[in-house]
């Protein structure tokens, strides 16, 4: 049985898709004695077909990134479903315009079942509260990113409080970037007592 845009069967697109997979469309085309139009259309009925099924799905846990290409000059919003190990979305920058279009795409039903976000861009998870009923208490920050904000903040204070120091010729903090930035487990005799130091003498 065909749909009513097709003239192939759906166990002929299932195949046809299952070879997609793995190939280009010119590939499977030559294969199976398509045109690059006729591959095309079948892949955008299945695009369209799990989009259709995806509307009915319940979403329980997400995930939002924002990932940067071109030497990190030009950045997209993602957001996955991480039940299903699965992207639902991208779109351009990482701005609230570019969250807030995933969120107009899904229904108030799946809104409801959300149980949580996991978070790791800046200040946009304000918007979830547009859209996320209890959103505060559904947002789950990353870990990776708190310890890398939490490293930046011990840093800018290892080097606002060097500057004050080698100003009254005292170099005691040059040098112990990575001593404070080490994980305590790491610490050798040496390097506890040296940090100790530092941060009773300043």
């Amino acid at each position: 049985m065909a749909e009513p845009s097709s003239r192939f069967t759906a166990w002929f697109e299932r195949l046809a898709i299952d070879w997609l997979k793995a190939a280009s469309q010119k590939a499977v085309g030559d294969q199976l004695r398509l045109s690059w139009d006729e591959v095309h259309a079948i892949q955008e009925r299945a695009v369209q077909r799990g989009l259709t099924r995806r509307q009915a799905e319940p979403i329980e846990r997400l995930g939002v990134d924002e990932k940067s290409f071109t030497k990190g000059h030009h950045y997209f919003t993602m957001v996955n479903d991480l039940d299903r190990s699965r992207v639902l979305f991208v779109a351009e920058h990482r701005t609230e315009e570019s969250l807030d279009g995933f969120w107009r795409s899904v229904s108030e039903e799946q809104r409801a079942a959300v149980r949580g976000v996991r978070w790791t861009c800046g200040p946009l998870h304000q918007l979830h509260r547009k859209y996320l009923p209890e959103a505060d208490r559904k947002i789950v920050f990353d870990k990776f990113h708190i310890a890398k904000h939490l490293g930046e903040a011990v840093d800018l204070v290892r080097r606002r409080e060097n500057q004050q120091l080698k100003a009254a010729g005292d170099d005691r903090l040059t040098g112990t970037r990575y001593d404070w930035l080490r994980h305590p487990a790491g610490w050798n005799r040496m390097t506890g007592s040296s940090l100790l130091l530092c941060a009773t003498a300043t």
